[in-house]
């Protein structure tokens, strides 16, 4: 009696464990990847098919709502604007596109951090500074920004007990007029 409740006392808190920290380690680990531009590590992290799907879906409804409200955009200039948006996604949602966006992303944050340094301004902004988890179940959890009501929601979802990012929740965010 005693070994079992001990038993599960230690399976209580070693899956407490892993609920609390999974997440964080998993983050640490995408973030990590991506800024070695380690393409095999961010392809451990990322469900690139489900991502895709997912920014695709999402564009497609900004499309589509934005062709809803102005009666100037004909279904043929949304049907291009599908198909160029498309063939660009399957080409920027790779390990290797990621990895070239955030070598791009840093490249430039650093170039304008070492000129804000230079003019004796602070370099945070603090926007950024913050990031929430907020589960949603034993098997997904969202990664948003509170300081940022603009911000996309990522999503990860859980891959055997390591997490990965499979959607990006975009309703939020303005792209080019498209909200």
């Amino acid at each position: 009696m005693k070994y079992s409740v001990a038993i599960l006392l230690a399976l209580t808190l070693i899956f407490g464990g892993w609920y609390a920290a999974s997440p964080y380690y998993s983050l640490s680990g995408l973030r990590d990847a991506a800024a070695a531009g380690d393409v095999d590590g961010i392809e451990n992290h990322v469900n690139f098919p489900a991502l895709r799907n997912s920014i695709k879906s999402e564009f497609k409804s900004k499309l589509n709502a934005q062709a809803a409200r102005n009666p100037f955009i004909e279904a043929a200039g949304i049907a291009l604007a599908d198909r160029i948006m498309d063939e660009m996604l399957d080409n920027m949602m790779t390990p290797d596109g990621i990895a070239q966006m955030v070598k791009i992303t840093k490249d430039t944050t650093e170039q304008r951090g070492n000129l804000v340094a230079k003019e004796g301004q602070n370099r945070a902004n603090g926007k950024y500074d913050a990031w929430a988890i907020e589960r949603v179940s034993l098997s997904e959890f969202r990664l948003s920004n509170p300081n940022d009501d603009k911000s996309p929601i990522l999503i990860f979802q859980r891959d055997g007990l390591g997490w990965k990012l499979s959607a990006v929740d975009m309703t939020a965010v303005d792209l080019m007029g498209l909200r």
